[in-house]
């Protein structure tokens, strides 16, 4: 009998870098309490091998899952990571999947963070995360302020107003970041991942999703009942904390 919830691919682009949580990640994800879901990552490692490493660590996976080594000759990381985002969306269209859960490898949801996204039924909604170290660390969107100006950076500050903006609601932004985030279908039948080389700013695929998404009248919204943890960095070395 087939199971009726929708079919969930969690899609991850990541490198031999991130080598320092992986273990963690994947024993994480391996938990995670939804019941229709498959895996996908993409390594795009120096290492052509380390994908391997990561496919043994998911090998008492309840469903599938699978680990692709590509890296594309000559790529910066910007090219590099949305190279692998749009490797996963042909495998995601292919593979007639309902939703991809773009789930970066240094960021542990809830393990419930499936049913619960779901349950927003909205097309594209995610869990925020904080990116940086310590009292350096700033909360990943941006936001519109009173008079539609979008804010420089935009990174809400952590120790102020930032838990006021955190009041359980389901809301809107300008911009956040892809590290958790659940994309309906219909979405990616129409937008794939880009980048603009000319950018003298170097912003990465996600501002550009963004931006497509508002040209296409998709409306992104971000929970801020949970905050998504962040394993951004070997906290192991990180001193005077």
């Amino acid at each position: 009998m087939s199971n009726p919830k929708p079919k969930i691919l969690l899609c991850c682009p990541t490198a031999e870098v991130k080598d320092y949580c992986m273990k963690q990640w994947t024993h994480h994800v391996k938990n995670l309490t939804y019941d229709n879901f498959d895996i996908l990552i993409v390594d795009n490692s120096v290492n052509p091998d380390y994908h391997k490493k990561i496919q043994a660590q998911l090998k008492d996976f309840k469903g599938k899952a699978e680990v692709i080594y590509y890296r594309p000759l000559h790529s910066n990381n910007r090219e590099l990571v949305t190279a692998c985002q749009n490797k996963m969306r042909s495998y995601f269209l292919i593979g007639g999947y309902d939703y991809m859960f773009s789930l970066e490898s240094d960021i542990f949801p809830p393990v419930n963070v499936i049913e619960y996204l779901l349950f927003h039924h909205r097309k594209v909604v995610g869990l925020g995360y904080f990116i940086g170290h310590v009292f350096e660390s700033k909360f990943l969107i941006q936001q519109m302020d009173d008079v539609s100006l979008l804010m420089a950076q935009s990174m809400l500050p952590p120790l102020n107003s930032i838990f006021n903006w955190f009041d359980g609601k389901v809301k809107t932004c300008f911009n956040f970041g892809m590290g958790c985030l659940l994309i309906h279908r219909s979405v990616l039948e129409n937008i794939s991942f880009r980048i603009e080389a000319e950018d003298t700013a170097r912003g990465h695929s996600d501002i550009y999703f963004h931006n497509d998404l508002r040209t296409n009248g998709i409306v992104a919204f971000i929970d801020t009942a949970y905050v998504a943890e962040h394993r951004n960095g070997n906290w192991g070395k990180i001193k005077n904390i």
